[in-house]
């Protein structure tokens, strides 16, 4: 299946590492360029033990990658996850636009 994840932070890289890891092909968004090129080479901009690891094994089978064009990416794949941070109230409650 081809997924693909809006958002590269901690939850969102990690949820695309893995469903490649289970064998489908992951495409992950973010609006900051400097992360999409960070990813695409191998590094991850968080620690995580093991997870670098995982990033590069599936950058090299092609199983994962990372790009800011979302257009695209919407048109090309089956799933989409959202991973973006949700700003919080002062008192900690997630906001909500109804």
């Amino acid at each position: 299946m081809k997924i693909l994840v809006i958002g590269t932070g901690y939850v969102g890289t990690t949820t695309g590492l893995v469903f490649a890891e289970w064998g489908h092909h992951v495409t992950g968004i973010d609006i900051d360029p400097q992360k999409i090129e960070q990813l695409n080479n191998g590094r991850l901009h968080f620690y995580e033990k093991g997870l670098e690891e995982l990033l590069k094994k599936h950058l090299s089978t092609g199983h994962i990658t990372f790009s800011g064009n979302l257009e695209q990416a919407v048109k090309e794949n089956d799933l989409i996850f959202i991973c973006v941070g949700t700003p919080s109230l002062p008192d900690g409650r997630a906001t909500c636009n109804s």
